[in-house]
């Protein structure tokens, strides 16, 4: 079905139990990740309150919550034999979501196996070396199952596609296979290459964004809540990517 033809069923209605169930799971995923930063600054865990890390992990509070629940909804819709067209919007909380609940159990991981008196260790490396990995490989996954499954319009293939190869860019950067990628070109190039294509994926959801307003083309409150929320992830990660 294509994304602008409007089904006999629609997405169903934003309604309170939905907003319930969001405030809920955002909540959840603060507390986690308080509990998981409280285990590992015990003697200073106030110092951390600072502006950058509250803006940092209440952003990835904010989008795992909230990937959960449109991964909660689709997956109850599904059940209740509800059909809809799917649109450009409905993938980005759940993607992103993934992204951030693998980097959850990262860090969980390495809290169990966290030994103050060894400190830093080859496995510790590893843990978010492999977090990485399986966080670009699943959201390379999802995003090129989406294109392939879904019609969408071109300006939006285009989007896709470019989140893909922003992924792959990152992927070159872990390089999993050991390759010797230094004789092609250099993490620094790979690093501020991943940026400037991020800034340019902002830049054309905006005007995306800006332009579906314009037209008043038909689109869902779930399709306005996954462009909310991945401008503000993009805003905020790739301000956090640009100066680190």
């Amino acid at each position: 079905m294509s994304e602008t033809t409007k089904p006999l069923s629609g997405t169903p209605r934003f309604s309170l139990a939905i907003l319930f169930l969001w405030v809920t799971l955002v909540s959840v995923s603060v507390g986690a990740w308080l509990m998981l930063l409280q285990g590992f600054f015990e003697d200073d865990f106030t110092g951390l309150l600072d502006w950058f890390s509250m803006l940092f992990y209440g952003t990835s509070a904010i989008v795992l919550g909230t990937g959960v629940t449109v991964a909660a909804l689709i997956g109850f819709w599904f059940y209740r034999g509800h059909c809809w067209a799917w649109q450009p919007g409905h993938i980005l909380p759940p993607a992103m979501s993934f992204y951030e609940l693998v980097t959850m159990l990262a860090v969980a991981v390495d809290l169990v196996m966290f030994d103050e008196e060894v400190g830093y260790s080859s496995f510790r490396q590893s843990i978010y070396a492999y977090e990485g990995l399986v966080q670009y490989t699943g959201i390379t996954l999802m995003l090129s199952a989406y294109l392939c499954l879904i019609r969408t319009t071109r300006f939006w293939q285009f989007v896709f596609g470019m989140l893909i190869f922003e992924n792959l860019l990152i992927l070159c950067m872990i390089n999993p296979f050991e390759l010797a990628m230094g004789q092609v070109i250099s993490f620094e190039t790979l690093r501020w290459s991943s940026v400037v294509t991020r800034i340019i994926i902002f830049v054309l959801m905006l005007l995306l964004t800006v332009w579906e307003l314009i037209q008043r083309e038909w689109r869902d409150w779930l399709h306005w809540v996954g462009l909310a929320v991945a401008l503000i992830y993009f805003f905020v990660r790739t301000n956090i990517l640009a100066w680190s």
